[in-house]
């Protein structure tokens, strides 16, 4: 199930709207994935236990670890298994939410294999996962 995209109206004294933008797509929640399953009492994140996603226990454990051993990481390139899992699991968690339009834009600007790509990967499935 996709969530529908609705639009939000600007009253014509906002700022934003008088750059020329009357209109702010959003999200109907209602209608999301992940709004049918918190109906169900579904709440946890990969319940089938895939072992290409991270689990919501793992993020901090991986921070702390790049954090204290970054020169490891920088050095011996340990950073792309992590990259790939964390790309994967943030294209699901996005695609529960309803906004796989997210992912494109974010696959863009992390499109390099890099620890401090990695690292940022990590803190937005950690703020996911909070939501």
């Amino acid at each position: 199930m996709k969530s529908e995209v609705g639009y939000y109206e600007l009253n014509s004294n906002d700022a934003v709207s008088m750059l020329g933008i009357r209109k702010i797509p959003c999200n109907d929640w209602a209608q999301s994935f992940f709004f049918q399953k918190v109906l169900k009492g579904q709440t946890k994140f990969n319940p089938e236990e895939d072992p290409s996603f991270f689990r919501e226990e793992e993020i901090d454990y991986i921070l702390t670890m790049i954090k204290e051993q970054y020169r490891d990481f920088r050095e011996n390139d340990l950073t792309r298994p992590f990259f790939i899992k964390g790309i994967q699991t943030l294209k699901r968690l996005l695609a529960d939410l309803g906004l796989e339009g997210l992912f494109g834009k974010l696959c863009k600007k992390y499109d390099e294999v890099s620890i401090e790509n990695t690292f940022k990967i990590m803190i937005r499935i950690r703020m996911l996962f909070s939501c």
